[in-house]
């Protein structure tokens, strides 16, 4: 008899087993370690005690991943993962574990469930619009083409000026304030403030709704970037730095890059923050890898000018939410 039972009343190698063994034929390549399973719920804030797993006898055959957390005043589900082994398919096994999640989440006061699906996933993706839930958006995956420009469009500055290439170098970090020079454009004066994640997060324009693993609050080492119009924020972008085991940088990972919406000048203010989260560190070609993740299609302005730079999209996702 099949039985659904808190992650936390399940071995790690269990979890792990049955994830790998789930995810064996997905999209794209899912096998964890145990050690790269347990990461992944400290990075992604996944909750133990709110995940599901199921089990026939002793034997685990399906899981759902669940974290939960509060964004502004209301509280946010989101479903990390759920799988079901080959054997196990078509016997209702995800339609169980999807329906004692949403009652989790009633039992916990959640707001807002998501979750997210691959676009090509019909199949999933109708099993989650039974269960009442509603495509919001489509986010991109995107990498930069190997055979594409070498850099984002640059904004021309006038003599005299700093260009917005050095953004990012170690001088900024050093200085913790823009080069002198800022640029001029338009008859606007525009600055750069580095940060963290948090601080875009305070900005009055931060999105409200927001995907789970591309938000604030899941970049626990990311970075942002704000673009300030004559002393006034005007934009802002989310990021993250990637690193080896020797602690050499190996890529950047955009997350969210948006203008404010009173920006008159949106395309140059997106091209700044291009510019100055892809630069080179100190203008070095150090073979970066430069990729974007979870970032919303509907922001035309930014995909074009991602595709004009030549980024190309690798997989799109269906962001789906569900108010409780």
């Amino acid at each position: 008899m099949l039985v659904l039972k808190r992650l936390r009343d399940c071995s790690v190698h269990q979890a792990v087993e049955v994830w790998n063994e789930g995810f064996g034929d997905y999209y794209v390549p899912m096998k964890l370690s145990a050690d790269a399973y347990l990461s992944r719920f400290v990075n992604e804030g996944l909750s133990a005690d709110h995940s599901l797993i199921a089990c026939e006898g002793d034997r685990p055959v399906g899981f759902l991943l669940n974290g939960i957390r509060k964004a502004g005043d209301r509280l946010v589900s989101w479903n990390g993962g759920t799988a079901v082994i080959p054997s196990y398919r078509g016997q209702r096994v995800g339609s169980r574990l999807l329906e004692a999640s949403l009652e989790i989440y009633r039992q916990e006061g959640v707001s807002v469930s998501t979750i997210e699906a691959f676009r090509e996933n019909t199949g999933a993706i109708r099993l989650y619009e039974s269960l009442g839930y509603r495509t919001r958006e489509v986010l991109l995956q995107m990498k930069f083409g190997s055979n594409a420009n070498t850099s984002v469009p640059e904004v021309q500055t006038p003599a005299g000026t700093a260009p917005y290439g050095i953004f990012g170098d170690r001088a900024w970090e050093e200085q913790g304030h823009p080069p002198a020079g800022s640029l001029e454009r338009n008859g606007r004066v525009y600055t750069l403030r580095r940060g963290t994640a948090r601080d875009a997060a305070k900005l009055p324009f931060y999105p409200a709704a927001e995907a789970w693993q591309g938000s604030w609050a899941s970049l626990t080492a990311g970075e942002s970037v704000i673009v300030l119009s004559d002393g006034q924020p005007a934009g802002y972008a989310l990021y993250k730095r990637t690193f080896n085991a020797d602690g050499r940088q190996t890529g950047i990972v955009l997350y969210q890059c948006e203008a404010a919406p009173s920006a008159e000048d949106e395309r140059s203010i997106l091209t700044l923050l291009l510019q100055a989260v892809y630069a080179n560190p100190a203008g070095q070609d150090l073979g970066l890898a430069r990729n974007v993740s979870h970032l919303r299609s509907s922001g035309e302005h930014l995909v074009h000018l991602l595709k004009q730079a030549g980024f190309v999209t690798t997989h799109e996702l269906v962001w789906m939410t569900q108010s409780l």
